[in-house]
């Protein structure tokens, strides 16, 4: 589970316990405490008996909590942070398509601001309680990924119950009968919206002569235009040590393309600055010193010369066996660096 989307789960506890307890309905708070645990726990202990025998219920805390709740939080106070984000968020609603923009703006309004989907002002509150509590722990951290914007998007449902409620008030009479005919028309404009929003479909394959593949004319040679990740598992897969660190930077999709399951911890760096979290890049330096890992992935932003990229060290321990200038970008190159003999 992602998890940010634990935000709107706590807001609606949080909701539910100081509404129990402003009625002073004790006992109901208690019975609804006792059922979301047993509810929790039916859903957890699985999980936890994965990491238990695995012996991993230590990592599992600590990576996916502790390091969550208090690494990824900015310096800087929170409140400005989400601040920040707020604005960063109403840039991300300008530069969504037409319809989206007006749908999720509509939506929004009508919940919170109108009695269009609830008269009753409780129900507005909870609402209201979703949507601050599911903005507030997807941005905490003061990050803008553009994917960020994509959980607040559940909350354009309200612009159709809006409107289908203004209709039904206004009593428009409809007679409308769904054939199958309609339904394949629905689910094929549905689908042709989702693509042409998404340019990423462009660098599928269904266009073989997209940005993301290599071809012959680059300097790596190839049969068929692959992606470099695939052709840098394929260098891997020719030898017996089939083992890869990403050193300094996210997973570029090689593990993926290449089947290969990490041999060390810090196998990437996540997204979180050297002087908050200095353990991973520590480690990854350690990993090079000893030659952990059979070869090493270094992402550099601008054109080097191979002289410049990464550490001495590395250059002491491994050798270039290919690289690769991302066409899209043109700004960022990758090496495939592997041990020395």
């Amino acid at each position: 589970m992602k998890y940010t989307l634990i935000g709107p789960w706590i807001g609606f506890f949080f909701f539910i316990c100081c509404l129990l307890l402003i009625k002073k309905e004790f006992v109901l708070l208690l019975k609804i405490t006792l059922i979301s645990l047993c509810g929790f726990s039916l859903i957890s202990i699985p999980i936890l008996f994965y990491f238990y025998y695995h012996q991993a219920i230590t990592d599992l805390i600590d990576v996916y909590f502790y390091f969550n709740i208090f690494y990824y939080p900015p310096t800087t106070h929170a409140f400005f942070s989400i601040i920040r984000s707020f604005v960063f968020t109403a840039g991300n609603i300008i530069k969504a398509p037409l319809i989206l923009k007006l749908m999720l703006i509509v939506g929004l309004f009508s919940a919170f601001c109108t009695t269009v989907i609830s008269k009753r002002l409780i129900d507005r509150l909870l609402l209201l309680t979703l949507f601050s509590f599911t903005f507030i722990t997807a941005y905490w951290g003061g990050k803008n990924y553009l994917y960020y914007f994509l959980i607040l998007l559940p909350f354009v449902i309200y612009a159709f119950i809006a409107a289908l409620k203004t209709i039904k008030k206004r009593r428009i009479n409809i007679t409308f009968e769904i054939t199958h005919r309609h339904l394949f028309i629905a689910i094929f404009v549905s689908m042709a919206l989702t693509f042409m929003n998404n340019p990423l479909i462009l660098e599928s394959k269904i266009f073989p002569n997209n940005s993301t593949l290599v071809n012959n004319k680059q300097n790596i040679s190839t049969e068929t235009p692959q992606t470099i990740q695939h052709i840098f598992a394929n260098i891997i897969k020719k030898s017996n040590n089939q083992t890869l660190l990403n050193y300094g930077f996210l997973d570029y999709g090689v593990y993926t393309a290449g089947d290969f399951l990490p041999n060390v911890r810090y196998f990437m760096k996540q997204n979180i600055s050297n002087e908050i979290y200095p353990d991973i890049m520590d480690a990854q330096n350690k990993y090079i010193k000893l030659k952990t890992t059979q070869f090493v992935i270094v992402k550099t932003k601008h054109p080097l010369k191979e002289k410049d990229v990464g550490t001495a060290l590395l250059h002491k321990n491994y050798q270039l066996v290919a690289d690769y200038s991302d066409k899209k970008t043109e700004t960022v190159h990758y090496w495939l660096f592997e041990s020395k003999k």
